[in-house]
Protein backbone atom coordinates (compact mmCIF):
# COMPACT_ATOMS: atom_id res chain seq x y z
CA UNK A 1 0.00 0.00 0.00
CA UNK A 2 1.13 3.32 -1.04
CA UNK A 3 2.10 5.71 2.33
CA UNK A 4 -0.25 8.19 0.64
CA UNK A 5 -3.11 5.59 0.82
CA UNK A 6 -1.87 5.08 4.42
CA UNK A 7 -2.02 8.67 5.19
CA UNK A 8 -5.51 9.40 4.25
CA UNK A 9 -6.76 6.50 6.44
CA UNK A 10 -9.26 7.85 8.76
CA UNK A 11 -10.16 7.01 12.02
CA UNK A 12 -8.09 6.40 14.93
CA UNK A 13 -9.13 2.84 15.61
CA UNK A 14 -8.01 1.82 12.40
CA UNK A 15 -4.61 3.24 12.88
CA UNK A 16 -2.85 0.13 13.97
CA UNK A 17 -3.60 -2.44 10.52
CA UNK A 18 -2.70 0.44 8.76
CA UNK A 19 0.76 1.17 10.25
CA UNK A 20 1.98 -1.75 9.71
CA UNK A 21 2.54 -1.48 6.15
CA UNK A 22 3.29 2.07 6.53
CA UNK A 23 6.41 0.69 8.86
CA UNK A 24 7.78 -1.33 6.09
CA UNK A 25 8.90 1.93 4.13
CA UNK A 26 11.22 4.65 5.06
CA UNK A 27 9.90 7.81 6.73
CA UNK A 28 9.24 10.37 4.24
CA UNK A 29 11.33 13.49 4.45
CA UNK A 30 8.89 16.90 3.76
CA UNK A 31 8.72 17.83 0.10
CA UNK A 32 12.12 20.14 -1.22
CA UNK A 33 9.70 22.27 -3.12
CA UNK A 34 6.91 23.87 -1.45
CA UNK A 35 3.59 24.28 -2.76
CA UNK A 36 2.98 27.49 -2.29
CA UNK A 37 0.74 29.29 0.37
CA UNK A 38 -3.32 28.44 1.18
CA UNK A 39 -6.05 30.08 0.03
CA UNK A 40 -7.48 33.12 1.77
CA UNK A 41 -10.44 31.24 2.90
CA UNK A 42 -9.12 28.11 4.22
CA UNK A 43 -6.06 30.01 5.44
CA UNK A 44 -8.68 32.13 7.70
CA UNK A 45 -10.27 29.05 9.02
CA UNK A 46 -6.96 27.51 10.36
CA UNK A 47 -6.31 31.33 12.00
CA UNK A 48 -9.53 30.45 14.00
CA UNK A 49 -9.72 27.04 14.56
CA UNK A 50 -5.58 26.65 15.59
CA UNK A 51 -3.65 28.05 18.43
CA UNK A 52 -0.61 30.18 17.35
CA UNK A 53 1.55 27.56 19.08
CA UNK A 54 0.51 25.03 16.41
CA UNK A 55 2.03 27.33 13.44
CA UNK A 56 5.78 26.56 13.52
CA UNK A 57 6.52 22.51 12.72
CA UNK A 58 10.25 21.54 13.67
CA UNK A 59 12.91 21.23 10.65
CA UNK A 60 12.90 18.19 9.46
CA UNK A 61 16.06 15.52 9.37
CA UNK A 62 17.72 14.73 6.34
CA UNK A 63 18.23 11.72 7.43
CA UNK A 64 14.85 9.57 6.41
CA UNK A 65 16.00 6.53 8.83
CA UNK A 66 16.02 9.13 11.70
CA UNK A 67 13.57 7.96 14.18
CA UNK A 68 12.35 4.95 12.76
CA UNK A 69 13.07 2.90 15.61
CA UNK A 70 10.54 4.69 17.73
CA UNK A 71 8.60 5.15 15.13
CA UNK A 72 7.93 0.71 14.66
CA UNK A 73 7.81 0.72 18.52
CA UNK A 74 4.93 3.34 18.06
CA UNK A 75 3.60 0.58 15.39
CA UNK A 76 3.25 -1.77 17.82
CA UNK A 77 2.27 -0.37 20.26
CA UNK A 78 -0.88 0.61 18.13
CA UNK A 79 -1.71 -2.66 16.96
CA UNK A 80 -1.87 -3.45 20.43
CA UNK A 81 -3.95 -0.37 20.94
CA UNK A 82 -1.51 1.02 23.68
CA UNK A 83 -2.68 4.17 22.62
CA UNK A 84 -0.69 6.29 25.53
CA UNK A 85 2.94 4.23 24.47
CA UNK A 86 1.71 4.90 20.80
CA UNK A 87 1.64 8.54 21.50
CA UNK A 88 5.15 8.63 23.26
CA UNK A 89 6.75 6.92 20.65
CA UNK A 90 5.50 8.62 17.30
CA UNK A 91 6.35 11.82 19.31
CA UNK A 92 10.24 10.69 19.89
CA UNK A 93 9.91 9.67 16.15
CA UNK A 94 8.71 13.12 15.15
CA UNK A 95 10.93 15.33 17.55
CA UNK A 96 14.14 13.15 15.80
CA UNK A 97 13.15 13.18 11.82
CA UNK A 98 10.36 15.83 11.64
CA UNK A 99 8.35 13.69 9.40
CA UNK A 100 4.64 14.16 9.07
CA UNK A 101 3.77 10.79 8.54
CA UNK A 102 5.43 10.43 12.62
CA UNK A 103 3.09 13.33 13.25
CA UNK A 104 -0.13 12.06 11.76
CA UNK A 105 0.22 8.87 14.08
CA UNK A 106 0.61 10.72 16.76
CA UNK A 107 -2.52 12.84 15.95
CA UNK A 108 -4.27 9.54 15.22
CA UNK A 109 -3.60 7.81 18.51
CA UNK A 110 -4.41 11.35 20.77
CA UNK A 111 -7.86 11.13 19.03
CA UNK A 112 -8.31 7.38 20.00
CA UNK A 113 -7.56 8.37 23.12
CA UNK A 114 -10.15 10.83 22.97
CA UNK A 115 -7.82 14.05 23.88
CA UNK A 116 -9.32 16.40 21.54
CA UNK A 117 -6.96 19.14 22.37
CA UNK A 118 -3.55 17.42 21.72
CA UNK A 119 -5.13 15.79 18.22
CA UNK A 120 -6.33 19.47 17.21
CA UNK A 121 -3.02 20.96 17.38
CA UNK A 122 -1.16 18.00 16.11
CA UNK A 123 -3.58 18.19 12.77
CA UNK A 124 -3.18 21.60 12.47
CA UNK A 125 0.44 21.85 12.58
CA UNK A 126 0.10 19.30 9.64
CA UNK A 127 -2.23 21.79 7.75
CA UNK A 128 -0.38 24.79 8.22
CA UNK A 129 3.12 23.40 7.11
CA UNK A 130 3.59 24.72 3.78
CA UNK A 131 6.53 22.33 3.20
CA UNK A 132 4.60 19.30 3.11
CA UNK A 133 3.56 18.69 -0.67
CA UNK A 134 0.94 16.56 -0.24
CA UNK A 135 -2.07 18.55 -0.86
CA UNK A 136 -4.50 15.05 0.13
CA UNK A 137 -2.91 14.70 3.43
CA UNK A 138 -3.15 18.70 4.22
CA UNK A 139 -6.41 18.88 3.49
CA UNK A 140 -7.25 16.12 5.83
CA UNK A 141 -5.42 17.46 8.78
CA UNK A 142 -7.71 20.58 7.78
CA UNK A 143 -10.80 18.33 8.33
CA UNK A 144 -10.01 17.02 10.91
CA UNK A 145 -8.37 19.99 13.19
CA UNK A 146 -12.02 20.96 12.74
CA UNK A 147 -13.76 17.92 13.47
CA UNK A 148 -11.81 17.65 17.04
CA UNK A 149 -12.04 21.35 17.49
CA UNK A 150 -15.58 20.39 18.21
CA UNK A 151 -14.99 18.80 20.83
CA UNK A 152 -13.26 21.26 22.95
CA UNK A 153 -14.25 22.96 25.58
CA UNK A 154 -12.95 26.20 27.42
CA UNK A 155 -12.94 27.38 31.02
CA UNK A 156 -11.94 31.12 31.78
CA UNK A 157 -10.63 31.77 35.38
CA UNK A 158 -10.38 34.62 37.40
CA UNK A 159 -8.55 34.84 40.56
CA UNK A 160 -10.18 37.43 42.74
CA UNK A 161 -6.59 37.11 44.98
CA UNK A 162 -4.07 37.49 45.59
CA UNK A 163 -2.15 40.21 44.10
CA UNK A 164 0.23 38.13 42.99
CA UNK A 165 -1.85 35.43 41.25
CA UNK A 166 -2.81 32.08 41.43
CA UNK A 167 -1.52 28.77 40.13
CA UNK A 168 -3.48 26.11 38.23
CA UNK A 169 -2.65 22.90 37.77
CA UNK A 170 -4.57 20.61 35.50
CA UNK A 171 -2.90 17.25 34.26
CA UNK A 172 0.12 18.40 35.61
CA UNK A 173 0.51 21.41 33.66
CA UNK A 174 0.76 24.30 35.60
CA UNK A 175 -0.88 27.62 34.53
CA UNK A 176 -0.21 31.59 36.07
CA UNK A 177 -3.06 32.88 36.35
CA UNK A 178 -2.64 36.46 37.32
CA UNK A 179 -5.30 38.28 39.89
CA UNK A 180 -8.32 40.05 38.23
CA UNK A 181 -7.22 39.18 34.43
CA UNK A 182 -9.70 36.13 33.46
CA UNK A 183 -7.56 33.54 31.19
CA UNK A 184 -9.12 30.72 29.05
CA UNK A 185 -8.36 27.36 29.58
CA UNK A 186 -9.15 24.41 27.03
CA UNK A 187 -10.27 21.63 28.57
CA UNK A 188 -11.62 18.06 26.33
CA UNK A 189 -15.13 18.01 26.26
CA UNK A 190 -17.10 15.41 28.28
CA UNK A 191 -13.68 14.35 30.14
CA UNK A 192 -14.14 14.92 33.98
CA UNK A 193 -11.19 16.86 35.33
CA UNK A 194 -9.40 18.04 38.61
CA UNK A 195 -8.24 21.32 39.16
CA UNK A 196 -5.50 22.58 41.51
CA UNK A 197 -5.48 26.36 42.65
CA UNK A 198 -2.32 27.17 45.41
CA UNK A 199 -0.80 30.05 45.94
CA UNK A 200 2.12 31.28 48.82
CA UNK A 201 0.25 32.09 51.65
CA UNK A 202 -3.06 29.99 50.51
CA UNK A 203 -4.69 26.87 51.35
CA UNK A 204 -4.97 24.47 47.94
CA UNK A 205 -7.97 24.12 46.68
CA UNK A 206 -9.61 21.69 43.76
CA UNK A 207 -12.30 22.15 41.37
CA UNK A 208 -13.70 18.86 39.80
CA UNK A 209 -15.90 19.60 36.78
CA UNK A 210 -16.54 18.14 33.15
CA UNK A 211 -17.89 20.47 30.22
CA UNK A 212 -19.89 19.49 27.29
CA UNK A 213 -18.76 20.24 23.58
CA UNK A 214 -18.82 23.93 22.83
CA UNK A 215 -18.81 24.81 26.37
CA UNK A 216 -17.61 27.93 27.65
CA UNK A 217 -17.92 28.53 31.11
CA UNK A 218 -16.69 31.25 33.20
CA UNK A 219 -15.73 30.59 37.07
CA UNK A 220 -13.86 32.85 40.16
CA UNK A 221 -11.16 31.58 42.19
CA UNK A 222 -11.06 32.36 45.98
CA UNK A 223 -8.73 30.92 47.92
CA UNK A 224 -8.56 30.84 51.73
CA UNK A 225 -5.65 32.32 53.78
CA UNK A 226 -3.08 29.33 54.93
CA UNK A 227 -1.87 30.13 58.48
CA UNK A 228 1.94 29.83 59.82
CA UNK A 229 1.24 28.80 63.11
CA UNK A 230 -1.93 26.73 63.73
CA UNK A 231 -2.72 29.23 67.04
CA UNK A 232 -3.10 32.13 64.48
CA UNK A 233 -6.31 30.26 62.58
CA UNK A 234 -9.55 32.44 63.55
CA UNK A 235 -11.45 29.17 62.81
CA UNK A 236 -9.24 27.53 65.78
CA UNK A 237 -10.20 30.03 68.11
CA UNK A 238 -14.03 29.50 67.19
CA UNK A 239 -13.72 26.17 67.75
CA UNK A 240 -12.03 26.37 70.92
CA UNK A 241 -14.44 29.08 71.94
CA UNK A 242 -17.58 27.29 71.29
CA UNK A 243 -16.22 24.24 73.39
CA UNK A 244 -15.12 26.28 76.21
CA UNK A 245 -18.98 28.07 76.24
CA UNK A 246 -20.22 24.48 75.87
CA UNK A 247 -18.36 23.69 78.87
CA UNK A 248 -19.48 26.20 80.92
CA UNK A 249 -23.37 25.30 80.29
CA UNK A 250 -22.88 21.89 81.54
CA UNK A 251 -21.06 22.95 84.64
CA UNK A 252 -23.37 25.44 85.29
CA UNK A 253 -26.26 22.56 84.96
CA UNK A 254 -24.12 19.91 86.62
CA UNK A 255 -23.69 22.55 90.10
CA UNK A 256 -27.40 23.43 89.70
CA UNK A 257 -28.47 19.91 90.69
CA UNK A 258 -25.48 19.01 93.25
CA UNK A 259 -26.80 22.06 95.26
CA UNK A 260 -30.25 21.00 94.88
CA UNK A 261 -29.49 17.56 96.08
CA UNK A 262 -27.05 19.26 99.26
CA UNK A 263 -30.36 21.15 100.07
CA UNK A 264 -30.77 21.03 104.14
CA UNK A 265 -33.17 18.76 105.26
CA UNK A 266 -36.96 20.59 105.72
CA UNK A 267 -36.13 22.77 103.16
CA UNK A 268 -38.60 22.46 100.27
CA UNK A 269 -36.91 21.50 96.59
CA UNK A 270 -37.21 23.76 94.01
CA UNK A 271 -39.57 22.49 91.54
CA UNK A 272 -39.45 22.87 87.66
CA UNK A 273 -42.54 24.87 86.30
Amino acid sequence: MPVADVRRAAGGLELAALLLTAASLPLPALAQETPGPLPVREEATLSVLCPDSTRTAPSPSTDRQLGRPEFLLGVAAAEDERWGDAVTQFRASYALSGSPIALYNMALAFRALSSHRRARDAFCTLAQDARIADADMREESRTLAASEAERVASLVLTAEQPDHGVNVTVEGDVIDLASSAPQEVELDADRRYELLFDAPGYQTSALELMLSQGERRETAIRLLPAYERLEESPALWAIIGGVLLAGAVVAGVVGYFEAQLDATPGRPMVQFP
